[in-house]
């Protein structure tokens, strides 16, 4: 025997889904474990015209408290004004509709409801009913609120953090500049002017580490390369008619993770001090141009310091001393896996530093 096809072809009157509550498809859903709702748009006031018993188990009410009433009986003082708007406006646009929303039971506990509203339409296109899934996700959101908690006070320890570290930079650049304003000694002075380079770089590197929080670590590397080279010029001393040292800065407005630019601020740093030396020796202003350009093949970057200094400049390879300059970059540049070349022309000495992208470049937002 076959059964009779559930057919929805009138707007609900009285008894009309009990007419079909012993079809197959009917008895599946009525049996489900799925919470499960019909409403009738075309009586006043949206009424419920069918629950499942796992929507009553889930809400605490009895089918005779829910039949004939609009569900906003399982709103509260905390349901959202505006998720409420939001299911109405699909009703009145007869139209599909997935929210939470913070529902009550009978007994008053909240809970959040995962509520998603389908429109069925008869054979002639007249809306007939409104059907309605839900389930219970306040688990979820539990453990998202739980989350975000914890984000909240990691982020106020890391705040917090940076604050302590940063007061640290700016206490021992303050104690080298004490110390250097106290010393007659030529070179000791010139070995605390490079010691307070690199320690500015190095504050540079976590302050943008710092701006830089969010779903991902990583800088923007043109603007703290800018940054970087603004502290090195603040830095230097100038030349002996006073003028300072300027620069041309063409730099691509990529991120760059963390582990690579820390290093390459590093790796800037030395090379610009190195080259802004190497240009005084002309003695007339120097001026430097660093630049940092994807490479052809867009999965590199090109770094490249260039002077005018009369000569070649110092090569990269000729620090022997422990710790020098030279051996930092060094170290620096194999961090990076960077191929390097150096170069004289007429226009002054040159340095490019080339190195592989750990991820594809992005967008500053800076």
């Amino acid at each position: 025997m076959t059964e009779a096809p559930l057919v929805l072809d009138r707007p609900a009157a009285a008894g009309a889904v009990a007419d079909v509550l012993d079809h197959p498809f009917v008895r599946a859903v009525r049996d489900a474990s799925q919470p499960m709702t019909l409403a009738d748009p075309n009586r006043p006031d949206c009424p419920l015209v069918f629950v499942n018993q796992a929507f009553l188990d889930m809400t605490g009410y009895s089918e005779g408290e829910v039949l004939g009433r609009n569900c906003r009986y399982l709103q509260g003082p905390l349901t959202d004004r505006d998720t409420i708007a939001r299911i109405r406006a699909a009703i009145a646009a007869h139209e599909p509709q997935c929210v939470d929303v913070l529902n009550y039971r009978k007994d008053g506990t909240p809970f959040w409801n995962q509520l998603v509203l389908s429109p069925l339409f008869g054979a002639d296109g007249r809306l007939l009913y409104y059907f309605g899934s839900q389930l219970d996700v306040s688990d979820r959101h539990r453990t998202h609120d739980a989350l975000a908690q914890a984000l909240d006070m990691q982020r106020a320890l890391v705040r917090d953090m940076n604050h302590r570290i940063a007061n640290s930079f700016t206490l021992v650049l303050a104690m080298m500049r004490l110390q250097r304003s106290a010393m007659d000694d030529a070179d000791g002075r010139a070995l605390l002017d490079t010691l307070e380079s690199r320690i500015r770089a190095t504050a540079e590197v976590h302050h943008a580490l710092h701006r830089g929080q969010g779903d991902r670590v990583t800088i923007a590397a043109d603007v703290f390369l800018h940054r970087l080279v603004e502290g090195v010029r603040d830095s230097m001393v100038a030349t002996a008619d006073g003028a300072l040292l300027t620069f041309d800065l063409a730099l691509a407005p990529v991120r760059l993770p963390a582990d690579q630019a820390i290093p390459l601020g590093i790796v800037v740093t030395e090379l610009v001090t190195n080259a802004a030396k190497h240009a005084m020796r002309g003695g007339r202003p120097p001026h430097l141009a660093l630049a940092l350009l994807p490479a052809r093949d867009g999965r590199r970057l090109c770094l490249r310091v260039s002077d005018d200094g009369p000569g070649p400049a110092a090569p990269l390879s000729a620090g022997t001393e422990r710790g020098s300059g030279l051996d930092i970059v060094a170290a620096m540049t194999r961090q990076l896996n960077a191929a390097v070349l150096t170069g004289f022309t007429a226009a002054g000495s040159w340095t490019e530093l080339t190195f592989p992208l750990q991820e594809a470049p992005l967008l500053s937002a800076s």
